[in-house]
């Protein structure tokens, strides 16, 4: 929203911006909720931290699996962790309990973005149409 001549960056402002169009969408991930760690990387660091002595690579690897799966689209964590288990030559028991680890860790360090999920109601009570989108490896669970 413009008030002479400068752009409101406030919710009075996104919400008198919002009022004039139809539909809102929102990513999820650092948007409407974030992680309580500096860095998303953070929670790979502390999964290694776990797994060190089993897996004494699991860092690298599950950020090279990430980055190089992602070249041609957003990957699964599952194919994340298929790539990991190759790697790190890993069983598919404890590639199955590391990826679990990394996921319970994740809902751990997650939290609403009170402000954002403010703004997500405030469309949601004036009826505008909402789409919440994700390029995140997660599956709904």
């Amino acid at each position: 929203m413009m008030v002479n001549g400068k752009v409101e960056y406030n919710c009075s402002g996104l919400k008198r911006l919002i009022d004039g169009y139809e539909a809102v969408s929102f990513d999820i991930f650092d948007t409407l909720v974030m992680r309580k760690v500096y860095f998303n990387h953070d929670v790979f660091l502390l999964v290694a931290e776990k797994y060190a002595e089993k897996v004494p690579d699991y860092f690298n690897v599950r950020i090279k699996a990430e980055h190089e799966l992602s070249e041609t689209r957003y990957p699964y964590i599952e194919e994340i962790y298929d790539y990991v288990a190759r790697e790190c030559n890993v069983s598919n028991e404890l590639k199955t309990e590391i990826m679990n680890a990394e996921l319970d860790l994740e809902r751990s360090v997650i939290i609403a973005r009170e402000t954002v999920v403010d703004i997500f109601n405030y469309c949601k009570t004036i009826g505008k149409k909402l789409y919440i989108i994700s390029d995140m490896y997660m599956h709904r669970r």
